[in-house]
């Protein structure tokens, strides 16, 4: 039982881990577009 409960932990854990690198990611991508991403989608303005 515990080790079962210990493997779903670990994989929940992962899962997790992982969502949370993604969304930090594209965050980071979302604040910092690169010079090729500035686009008018970005500056509709321009």
């Amino acid at each position: 039982m515990n080790k079962r409960v210990n493997r779903k932990a670990v994989v929940l854990s992962a899962i997790a881990t992982t969502v949370a690198l993604v969304g930090i990611g594209a965050a980071t991508l979302l604040a910092n577009p690169s010079p090729a991403d500035a686009g008018p989608a970005v500056n509709p303005s321009q």
